[in-house]
């Protein structure tokens, strides 16, 4: 899907993974899109600007 070789796809889901942009239920299970709500302002700044404004 990416056009990378096998293990340089590997190292980019295991990275997207780690920082919550995409998570999987094991190791063999799909992937889904996981967007943490403190990247949604960058993200996806026009349909979620409230983001930008959150307080914790």
């Amino acid at each position: 899907m990416t056009g990378l070789g096998e293990r340089t796809a590997r190292t980019l889901l295991s990275n997207l993974i780690e920082t919550g942009l995409v998570t999987s239920t094991g190791h063999v299970a799909p992937v889904r899109f996981a967007f943490p709500l403190d990247a949604l302002q960058f993200l996806l700044p026009e349909l979620y600007p409230e983001a930008a404004t959150r307080e914790d």
